[in-house]
């Protein structure tokens, strides 16, 4: 149990003895309702 689904995955992920990777790449995706408008600074 924990306060956040990320502490809680990350105390799964542990105790599963599951080894996180330390490099690579990732993939984001975020629903549109939750993005904000944006300029980009020059």
């Amino acid at each position: 149990m924990s306060s956040s689904f990320g502490l809680a995955f990350c105390k799964a992920e542990e105790a599963a003895e599951m080894k996180l990777p330390v490099e690579g790449t990732v993939l984001i995706s975020v629903a549109d309702k939750y993005k904000k408008p944006w300029k980009r600074e020059e």
